[in-house]
């Protein structure tokens, strides 16, 4: 069993439309950016979200 979550990164469609909830109706602090990837200030641990292009071959949605 877990006793720590460390990292979580979600797949998005529109990543301007999630940095956007994510900033503004959430209000969580990025951290970082890079292009279509941000990383958000939480507690303990680190919440990503990146658009999905390509990143998994053959994976669907």
């Amino acid at each position: 069993m877990f006793s720590k979550l460390f990292a979580v990164c979600l797949l998005v469609d529109d990543f301007e439309k999630s940095l956007a909830f994510y900033k503004d109706t959430l209000g969580l602090e990025i951290d970082s950016q890079e292009g279509k990837f941000a990383n958000f200030k939480l507690v303990g641990m680190i919440y990503g979200g990146k658009e999905k292009i390509n990143t998994f071959p053959g994976w669907k949605s």
